[in-house]
């Protein structure tokens, strides 16, 4: 269950492209640049709404409703027959297991889900850009958390010429890829201020500190 977690994003490129990006070691100027470009497009984003399919490498398929608030607010509610939702409260990442009627508590910022909803976004410092690959249309940014590479890499999508967010991939450290792709995404429209409404109390609790 914690990859499936760590794939959300918080979080989509095929697994040769998402490889190829984790490989370039050195940003050139046109990389930065592209970099500069990929964080205002990212900051420019304070709601989100979307449908999404989820597929992982170990063959597990997915889909479900994303929404986003920046900042610090996210709620992803999967479709039956996947009985899981994921919340963002207080600093955590918190797994919703409908079926058990647990909760898991995870560190925010051991979850790709901090770059999401941070207030001001900048892959530097606490993220590390491993590099940029331009094809089809899309350019792929790959990037770590620093001083936890063992934790997973990330890889962000965007449309080349819009920079419109399209889909992200993670890679887990047992090797499990998960690709998220966005459809039909709502970019800054109105959320309903419940829809991030969640009552602990109804679930047991579980840590991963």
């Amino acid at each position: 269950m914690r990859s499936a977690l760590a794939a959300v994003l918080l979080v989509l490129t095929l697994s040769a492209p998402a490889r190829a990006v984790e490989q370039v070691a050195t940003l050139t100027p046109a990389d930065r640049e592209t970099v500069t470009k990929v964080e205002q497009a990212l900051n420019g984003i304070r709601t989100l709404k979307s449908h999404f399919v989820q597929m992982s490498s170990n063959g597990r398929v997915a889909e479900g409703e994303l929404y986003l608030s920046r900042p610090g607010k996210l709620r992803i509610n999967y479709t039956p027959p996947t009985k899981m939702q994921l919340v963002v409260q207080r600093g955590h990442l918190i797994q919703v297991d409908l079926k058990l009627g647990v909760l898991t508590y995870i560190p925010l910022s051991r979850t790709p889900a901090a770059v999401l909803v941070k207030d001001d976004i900048k892959l530097e410092g606490d993220i590390t850009v491993t590099g940029i690959v331009h094809g089809g249309g899309l350019v792929r940014v790959g990037m770590v958390q620093h001083d936890k590479e063992d934790e997973g890499t990330l890889t962000m999508v965007f449309d080349e010429r819009s920079l419109e967010l399209k889909q992200w991939t993670v890679l887990d450290p047992q090797g499990i890829e998960t690709r998220v792709t966005l459809t039909n995404p709502e970019v800054n429209g109105p959320l309903d201020a419940h829809v991030f409404d969640f009552d602990e109390s109804k679930f047991e609790r579980n840590s991963m500190e």
